[in-house]
């Protein structure tokens, strides 16, 4: 068993070291995507009024919170252990799949298929 954890460790040291190195190009190319959506859903009525109708939804807006605050504690937990890294592997793969919701909803077809490889190939994941 503790082969296993090592063998989990040495991974993930791994993968810190390549988002470490990374986190640039990852940085540039989510405010380069997040612009161009942005811009898109801004010339385009019915998105914009779907997208301002999100933040107008009280519940929404409640779960936004309670997912980011959800997120923010996983992902700032200490340690190395199993348990630890399956929570925050868990919430990396929540949060993906919340974004990718949320472009579906507004209707972006082809923006699902960018944000899952530009998170894979800076991430790992």
């Amino acid at each position: 068993m503790s082969g296993y954890l090592f063998n989990i460790k040495k991974y993930t040291d791994d993968i810190e070291k390549n988002i470490h190195a990374d986190f640039f190009q990852f940085i540039a190319a989510i405010v380069a995507f997040s612009a161009i959506i942005a811009i898109y859903i801004f010339f385009k009525k019915r998105k914009r009024g779907k997208f301002l109708d999100l933040f107008e939804n009280k519940i929404f807006l409640f779960l936004l919170a309670t997912i980011g605050i959800f997120s923010f504690v996983t992902l700032n937990k200490k340690g190395d252990d199993k348990e630890t890294l399956r929570r925050k592997r868990a919430t990396k793969n929540g949060l993906l799949g919340f974004l990718i919701a949320l472009m579906s909803y507004l209707d972006l077809r082809a923006a699902q298929f960018w944000i899952i490889w530009v998170v894979s190939y800076y991430l790992n994941m």
